[in-house]
């Protein structure tokens, strides 16, 4: 009985020393998208959705935040929204595959450990029981350049990928436009031509033949209620190809911007060489849509992104030291490895958990609040 209420009373402290650490934080006045807020799942979930608002609760309390104050002050480029379901195999020019991060929305010149605490923060969130060392030793080893071997998951990933290739699935079709879907509105003649015309003269030498669109939008995540054309497309090779036009805003690391943004056509290259290398689809592009710069990108069959609840605990977490590790293989393209390096060494994992700690007790009781 002693031990029992001995370790009551420890969990009693604990959560007292958790629950002072998120006071700690100052909030912002921030206006939560209810719609979103209620697409959520759970706390996970949120924190996708709330890409900004992540990023402003650290710049409004960079004087408090041990990965501010220690290593806030290497500046790089940054992937944005770094968390688990972010990343995912990617079909290259040349028919080869990458694991990468995928979303190009949010990236931008910002101290980059600030990717390090959101891909800790959402893993932590998904898996309470995930160790933060593992994340940050795959980490490391990626800044460093080192080898790291690649989960099985991930393996079977890419063979899946490979065999789909570029080729849109058949399900995905009626004859030779898309299956319509509740979520799928017709697109006016006018901006049909346009689209049309933009995308052959873009892409005029391998004869692009524009051959059905549509225009949907997102409910949930980052890029919630942002306007998206998909399109079906034939080239030389008669491969049925989908595209999409997505709408491209501000990136949510501007409270930390470390740099004047650059314009939307500028960020989306140096992203792609930064996340992909020199061998990216040469379908991605920047057009300017009645107003809107929009980002064109490759909805191969064989892109094909993480999904953690397809894999058990233990697959999964392997698959987010891996993807740790390509998060630091990205950053040192952009950053001082040494100095950086060296200031995260000097982070010990209390400071580690503090942070961590308060990112995720703020995270959950956000949701937990706005959740209708």
């Amino acid at each position: 009985m002693k031990k029992a209420i001995a370790l009551t009373t420890g969990l009693m402290l604990l959560s007292n020393v958790a629950l002072a650490r998120t006071s700690s934080l100052q909030d912002i006045n921030y206006n939560f998208d209810q719609t979103k807020v209620n697409a959520s799942e759970n706390s996970f979930f949120f924190l996708r959705s709330f890409v900004d608002y992540y990023f402003g609760v650290i710049a409004k309390n960079t004087d408090s935040l041990n990965i501010a104050k220690k290593a806030g002050s290497f500046n790089g480029w940054c992937v944005g929204d770094a968390h688990p379901e972010n990343f995912g195999i990617l079909i290259q020019d040349d028919n080869s595959t990458i694991f990468t991060m995928n979303d190009l929305d949010d990236s931008g010149p910002c101290p980059v450990a600030y990717d390090l605490l959101r891909i800790l923060v959402s893993s932590r969130l998904y898996m309470p029981n995930i160790s933060s060392q593992d994340i940050l030793n795959s980490y490391s080893d990626g800044l460093k350049g080192k080898n790291a071997k690649i989960p099985d998951a991930i393996l079977s990933m890419d063979k899946d990928a490979t065999k789909a290739g570029m080729q849109i699935a058949a399900k995905k079709l009626q004859g030779n436009a898309f299956k319509r879907k509740s979520t799928m509105e017709e697109v006016g003649q006018n901006l049909k031509v346009q689209l049309t015309s933009l995308l052959q003269a873009q892409y005029k030498s391998e004869n692009l033949r524009v051959l059905d669109m549509v225009a949907t939008s997102k409910v949930g995540g980052g890029s919630g209620g942002l306007q998206r054309y998909e399109i079906l497309i034939t080239n030389t090779q008669n491969q049925l190809i989908q595209l999409e036009l997505k709408e491209l805003v501000a990136p949510s690391i501007v409270p930390v911007a470390t740099a004047p943004i650059p314009d939307q056509n500028s960020r989306m290259k140096k992203t792609l060489q930064i996340t992909q290398g020199d061998n990216s689809s040469h379908y991605y592009n920047v057009f300017n849509i009645q107003g809107k710069n929009m980002l064109l990108r490759p909805k191969f069959s064989g892109n094909m992104g993480v999904t953690l609840a397809d894999s058990s605990d233990k697959d999964n977490k392997e698959i987010i030291n891996f993807e740790a590790y390509i998060l630091g293989r990205i950053h040192a393209n952009s950053v001082n490895v040494k100095d950086y390096t060296k200031a995260l060494d000097n982070m010990d994992s209390k400071n580690w958990e503090d942070d961590i700690g308060a990112f995720t007790n703020l995270f959950n009781k956000k949701y937990n609040e706005l959740k209708q």
